[in-house]
């Protein structure tokens, strides 16, 4: 590892020219693909006495290459055979030693003419293509491993830093944004994503903002949210299981009843400004829960209470009837 563009320390990769790269096992999910588009950052140490150096290459019978030439021009490959060979390269030297550069290589294999087909951008400029035989329409079957720093026995010598790999077409206000570092192009298709519009931002720093360019949290939604099921994982210590074990300690109504006309709300359960910024839901829903089941033991309690007091009910209506029975009985003999 080792600097980055932001001279932050490894969190870039260094390779050496002669034989270190980056594998991925059975890349394989970029097969088969009519669009594909590989945005990467490059700084090469010096000019490789190599034919290729390799930035990233994938091949087997049929390949997908992207390459710097001996000459430091960019070279962008994919091929359904070794026999078409198709390929696009830079014709000016953009590519400076020492230097970050930015590199956006863009296959459109459903273009009608075959010079729309490749593209490549260095620095956010789309660059001129001379081109070699036809490009085809999709990226064929290449089951073989891909690698990052290597092509063939050509190995790159410099860094690579933030190489990405989607299988869309980047639009060129994405490749902008990607070289200006304003914000990170959505993965993979989505392309309902937009930079910075009225659908979905992203600030660089994994913060997600739907209705706003400003998402203080890693997701925030400006306007309502319509959903079938929202599931919310609590920190169960918190969850009020207590309420109904033996010596908690349950105010009693008086002492509730106290606590609302000093403080205006009830205990345990936060005031209206202490949640202007936002409430946990898992927490607040414990909360609830937990008032819920103090609720439940008063009742419990005054339904004793209740059942107490209609036993004394009635007793006191037995004894009534007798002193009734016995009035009856002492007036018929006065007579």
């Amino acid at each position: 590892m080792t600097t980055d563009r932001f001279e932050n320390v490894n969190s870039a990769y260094s390779f050496d020219g002669i034989s270190n790269s980056i594998v991925i096992p059975n890349f394989n999910s970029i097969n088969g693909l009519d669009a594909l588009s590989i945005s990467v950052w490059i700084n090469k140490v010096s000019t490789s006495s190599n034919p290729y150096d390799g930035i990233f290459s994938k091949r087997n019978n049929s390949s997908i290459d992207l390459l710097t030439k001996g000459t430091e021009n960019l070279f962008f490959r994919v091929s359904e055979s070794v026999i078409t060979n198709s390929y696009g390269y830079t014709t000016s030297n953009k590519i400076q030693n020492g230097v970050w550069h930015h590199i956006v290589a863009i296959f459109q294999g459903a273009a009608s003419e075959n010079t729309l087909k490749a593209l490549i951008y260095i620095d956010g400029s789309q660059e001129l293509l001379t081109f070699a035989n036809t490009f085809p329409s999709n990226t064929g079957n290449i089951d073989q491993d891909a690698y990052i720093g290597k092509y063939i026995t050509d190995f790159f010598r410099g860094k690579i830093d933030d190489i990405r790999i989607y299988n869309r077409t980047l639009t060129e206000q994405e490749i902008i944004a990607l070289y200006n570092e304003n914000v990170t192009v959505p993965p993979s298709s989505c392309d309902t994503w937009q930079v910075n519009g009225n659908y979905v931002y992203y600030n660089g720093a994994g913060n997600v903002g739907i209705g706003t360019d400003a998402p203080p949290a890693k997701f925030t939604v400006n306007g309502p949210i319509l959903s079938t099921e929202v599931k919310v994982k609590t920190d169960v210590s918190i969850y009020p299981d207590f309420v109904f074990k033996p010596g908690y300690k349950l105010l009693t109504l008086q002492e509730v009843e106290q606590y609302i006309n000093e403080y205006g709300h009830l205990p345990e359960v936060p005031k209206a400004r202490d949640i202007e910024g936002g409430m946990n839901l898992g927490e607040m829903n414990a909360r609830l829960l937990q008032k819920i089941e103090e609720l439940m033991l008063y009742t419990i309690e005054q339904n004793k209470k209740i059942e107490y007091q209609n036993e004394q009910l009635q007793q006191q209506n037995h004894k009534i009837q007798k002193l009734e029975e016995k009035i009856t009985k002492l007036e018929a003999t006065s007579k």
